[in-house]
């Protein structure tokens, strides 16, 4: 398991600039990243989603592109139900909603462009979902004392999948990974990724990064209790809600006109609020 803060870098070139973006008609398809996920996040839709960036943005031009009015973006279901993306501010990318979402769903996402290549053959694959046991909504945690453990379970009937023999019963899970996030006011973002699926993860006390936002609760505790690991609870470390997603993502086929770095993936979410003090 690897445990990191998510770094971003922040570059101050004047006001809303950091809003700004380049339009797609300007770059040739194969000079777009596009990063293109379906989730289905249990509550019985799925979000398809895709981002596009430049490759050759310097460290003074703005890596987002919006579409032109000749590119579209769609996104269509294995029975041929598409509709035609739009920007969410909510994901920050384009975006479809589909009210219906099933295990082993296949979506796919066509660029389509007037003025240059069109890129109409990717397509990802949502994978078996998972059903998060520990811990409970709203359980409160200590940032400085308490060990975090996640626990899922695969959903029934990928556990009746994998009970019978004469199947390739391992396919869908090698060839799935396991990330997690953990976010909120009162910590650095954290990410973590998993060679294997064991089912579970500790997040050790102390290894969280703090910040000085969220509430002022517990600050009385952080001014005495000790430091562990890396995290910083010496008179910054504020109550907040956290929120742990973990996702069970799947490689998808990326059309190949689009720049190398691109990528298609399919994902099931399930996420947790709970309540951090210092």
């Amino acid at each position: 398991m690897t445990l990191h803060p998510l770094r971003l870098t922040v570059i101050l070139l004047g006001v809303g600039s950091l809003a700004c973006s380049s339009m797609s008609g300007d770059f040739e398809t194969s000079s777009l990243t596009a990063l293109i996920r379906a989730a289905d996040d249990g509550a019985g839709a799925a979000q398809v989603t895709v981002a596009l960036r430049r490759t050759d943005a310097d460290l003074f031009e703005p890596e987002e592109v919006t579409l032109s009015d000749e590119d579209r973006l769609v996104a269509v279901t294995a029975d041929g139900e598409s509709e035609e993306m739009a920007w969410s501010d909510e994901h920050l990318a384009y975006a479809a909603t589909f009210s219906t979402a099933s295990r082993n769903a296949t979506y796919g996402v066509a660029f389509y462009r007037e003025e240059h290549e069109s890129a109409p053959d990717s397509a990802m694959t949502v994978p078996q979902g998972i059903e998060l046991t520990t811990p409970s909504q709203g359980e409160t945690y200590s940032l400085s004392r308490d060990d975090i453990t996640v626990q899922w379970s695969n959903e029934p009937a990928y556990r009746e999948t994998i009970s019978e023999p004469d199947r390739d019963s391992t396919s869908e899970l090698s060839d799935a990974a396991i990330f997690a996030r953990l976010s909120g006011d009162c910590i650095e973002t954290a990410e973590l990724e998993f060679a294997l699926d064991e089912g579970h993860f500790v997040v050790p006390a102390g290894s969280l990064e703090a910040t000085d936002e969220g509430s002022d609760e517990g600050d009385d505790d952080a001014d005495t209790a000790g430091t562990t690991g890396t995290a910083d609870t010496t008179g910054t470390a504020n109550a907040c809600e956290v929120t742990i997603e973990v996702f069970r993502d799947r490689a998808g086929t990326i059309d190949p006109s689009f720049a190398s770095d691109s990528s298609a993936v399919g994902s099931h979410v399930r996420s947790v609020v709970v309540q951090l003090t210092p």
